[in-house]
């Protein structure tokens, strides 16, 4: 999955709520509906768009 810039977020979901038209955005700038519903929920949320942090995944490392 690609990872989109902040810029092209804000872009988007300013196109949303100019139109409140999501498939027009979508095709707009080649994104899911999905990913648009995400980002609509992410700013509700958080009031930001940026990304959530990532956790950490596997062992942790034992070497010192």
């Amino acid at each position: 999955m690609p990872r989109y810039s902040i810029e092209t977020r804000k872009a988007a979901i300013a196109a949303y709520k100019k139109t409140d038209y999501k498939l027009a955005v979508c095709k707009e700038f080649n994104i899911s509906r999905v990913t648009l519903d995400a980002w609509i929920k992410l700013e509700e949320e958080t009031g930001s768009l940026n990304p959530k942090p990532t956790k950490k995944r596997g062992a942790p490392a034992h070497i010192k």
